[in-house]
Parts: structure tokens; C-alpha cells; sequence
């Protein structure tokens, strides 16, 4: 079993307005360190204007339904991973922990959830629409096995789990 890992946020404006600028700027170097990132399997590709730059075993790209009212502000990203530690590393530490931290000068508060976690199996691939399929569940239902977050995730068996320290740290020292 693998992890497949969606974000979502809407962006306080259109890519190419000024205000958004040192989000748009972090885009190249976080996706540069997601390719070498200990757990990291693959992931769509998004140009840094947020357009999708493949279609293939992803599906069409499109947008939670609650989006769909801010064309051309939708930053989102679909992966695939070894397993949470490995995300939880990439997503909390390096890079990408300093533009999270950040993130509210770029990014619009939301009530909806800013990703979303589901097991798939390891001859699967998420499409965008299952993506926001999972993310609307989440947002309506909470965390299950169905569709989870970082902070209550669920193991490839469905059972609550926690990330385990040993595995963070190893992808820490992988990363590093």
C-alpha cells in the first residue's frame, strides 16, 4: 500500500498578481525538493502559474467543488507516498515547513481541510477527481480511513494510528 497526498488552498489572488508573488517564487524549489524526498514516489506536475503541465495516469485536472468560484487561484498538488512519516517529514520540515509557516500571507482561511490523505494500492494512481472527491468527504465527514489528515491518520488497515517517531526520524536523517 501506498499514500496518496493531496493540498488544496485558494490563493488570496490570480498567480500572477504581485501579493502572491513569494508563494508563486517557493513553487520551483519545493517541488525540486519533493523529487528527492526520502518516501516521495511520484507526483502530478503543476507549473508554477498552477496549470497543469500532464494529464496521463492522473485524470483531468479540476478543483474541489467549493473552489470552482476562484478560477486561477487553486494551489494544489496530488503525490504519491511510501507512507505518512515520509510526508509528514517533507510537509513539516525543510523547504516546504518554511512556506507552510507562511502560508496565511498567500492563502485564504478556510473552513475546508488543507489536505488529504487516503491509501491506495501500489498498482493505483489517484486522479484529480477522486482527489477532491476524498477532500469533500473529509470536509463533511471528518477523518476515517476513507479519507484522512496528518493529524488524526489512519493506517493501510483502517485502524487510528500515530506517526511512528523512529520512521520520522530515519526519513529526517534521509533527508538530510
Amino acid at each position: 500500500m501506498r499514500l496518496a497526498f493531496f493540498t488544496f488552498g485558494v490563493l488570496r489572488a490570480s498567480f500572477d498578481d504581485p501579493s502572491v508573488e513569494g508563494f508563486v517564487e517557493r513553487v520551483p524549489g519545493i517541488f525540486g525538493s519533493v523529487e528527492g524526498a526520502g518516501g516521495f514516489i511520484d507526483r502530478s506536475r503543476i507549473g508554477a502559474d498552477g496549470q497543469l503541465t500532464e494529464v496521463g495516469r492522473w485524470g483531468e485536472w479540476e478543483v474541489p467543488s467549493f473552489a470552482q468560484s476562484t478560477p486561477g487561484r487553486a494551489a494544489q498538488s496530488l503525490s504519491v507516498w511510501e507512507d505518512i512519516e515520509s510526508v509528514y517529514v517533507f510537509g513539516y520540515q525543510g523547504v516546504h515547513s518554511e512556506a507552510l509557516r507562511r502560508a496565511s500571507e498567500w492563502v485564504e482561511e478556510g473552513a475546508s481541510p488543507s489536505h488529504v490523505s487516503w491509501w491506495i494500492e501500489d498498482d493505483v494512481w489517484p486522479t484529480w477527481s477522486e482527489a477532491c472527491s476524498r477532500h469533500l468527504y473529509l470536509d463533511e465527514r471528518g477523518s476515517s480511513p476513507h479519507a484522512f489528515t496528518l493529524r488524526e491518520p489512519f493506517d493501510a488497515d483502517g485502524h487510528p494510528a500515530k506517526p511512528d517517531p523512529a520512521k520520522i526520524n530515519a526519513h529526517h536523517l534521509n533527508s538530510e
